[in-house]
């Protein structure tokens, strides 16, 4: 297959992929969260109460790490998709395996007490979109 040929192929398959009427769904439950996450956030800090941003960087800055895991997880299966036939490992099996990893990671965290780096951070983030691409694909028709 020429290269000019794969490219045609590939963005025969994205336009497909983003016609999707899954996917279309899926931006809009994203999007809408995202705004009202932002509001309540803005809410929160003009009451002088603790913001859901604080309380999530305290925490996982501190010990609960497994949150920028998670976040890595959720990014991966919301927004990398795999074709139907793509050969994967059962969904209930995937997701039994990622929450014994999550309870790892979590009771990890709670044994060690010093803050960790950003880099420590950015990495746990690129290990959730692996696992949670191999683990938990969000799959589409091709």
């Amino acid at each position: 297959m020429k290269l000019s040929e794969f490219n045609i192929q590939t963005k025969n398959k994205v336009t497909a992929a983003f016609k999707s009427k899954a996917i279309v769904y899926t931006q809009y439950v994203v999007i809408a969260i995202t705004v009202f996450l932002i509001i309540w956030d803005i809410f929160l800090y003009r009451n002088h109460h603790d913001t859901i941003s604080s309380v999530i960087h305290t925490n996982a800055h501190d010990k609960l790490f497994v949150i920028t895991w998670v976040w890595g997880v959720l990014a991966a299966h919301l927004f990398i998709c795999r074709g139907k036939d793509a050969k994967t490992i059962p969904e209930l099996t995937g997701i039994v395996v990622l929450l014994l990893m999550a309870l790892i990671i979590f009771l990890l965290g709670r044994y060690i007490q010093t803050p960790l780096p950003m880099w420590m951070h950015l990495i746990f983030l690129i290990f959730g979109a692996v696992t949670g691409y191999y683990l938990w694909p969000q799959k589409i028709k091709k």
